[in-house]
């Protein structure tokens, strides 16, 4: 969809531009040319610089791995064997 229709600048080109580094709407001007005519376009083109610095913020965060369970002696077993349950010490 067109965000600047001054310059022709879309909603994915703002995608691929915060891709490629762009934070600011000075950004966006800077490599796009957004904002340098009219002006009026500026609050849809942050919104859409916003989301797509959040959504790569979002696909760079480490995923968490599932958590393991540790396996321990039979604390039955060592009870009736009069052993610490863990080995000696």
């Amino acid at each position: 969809m067109y965000v600047c229709v001054c310059m022709a600048v879309t909603d994915r080109q703002i995608r691929e531009a915060a891709e490629a580094g762009a934070r600011t709407l000075k950004d966006l001007r800077r490599d796009l040319g957004v904002t340098s005519e009219c002006g009026s376009c500026a609050t849809h083109a942050r919104r859409c610089l916003a989301e797509a610095n959040e959504s790569q913020r979002k696909a760079a965060k480490p995923k968490r791995l599932p958590e393991m369970e540790i396996p321990t002696s039979d604390s039955r077993h060592a009870r009736e064997s009069g052993e610490p349950p863990f080995g000696p010490l």
